[in-house]
């Protein structure tokens, strides 16, 4: 292979001797399968809040109403006030609480 590489690369000028497979220049350089297979893959968790918080876009997020509703549904916990409980295994804890109008308030944050 190294020599096949310096053959290209000694020919790099001549357009009658540059070798191409289709559309494809062999002396690219970029991703090919092996490197492809160890990058980094995101989990995808069930809620959009609890992925904005682990991937660092917010430091705590503040919920209320249908929105913390929805979120308990999808990790299936129940609303209790005055508690900390936490979101699956997705090392994120809803501290839960009232607010002075008797409305269903949340704040999540990483453990």
């Amino acid at each position: 292979m190294k020599s096949f590489k310096k053959f290209f690369e000694y020919y790099q000028g001549e357009k009658l001797l540059k070798f191409k497979v289709g559309n494809k220049d062999p002396n690219r350089l970029g991703f090919d399968k092996k490197h492809l297979t160890t990058q980094n893959k995101d989990y995808t968790h069930k809620n959009h809040h609890v992925n904005n918080l682990l991937r660092g876009s917010a430091s705590q997020i503040k919920l209320m109403g249908l929105p913390l509703q929805q979120l308990l549904n999808d990790y299936e916990v129940d609303y209790a006030p005055g508690q900390i409980k936490s979101l699956g295994n997705s090392n994120v804890e809803c501290k839960m609480y009232e607010d002075e109008e008797g409305n269903s308030c949340g704040v999540l944050n990483k453990k």
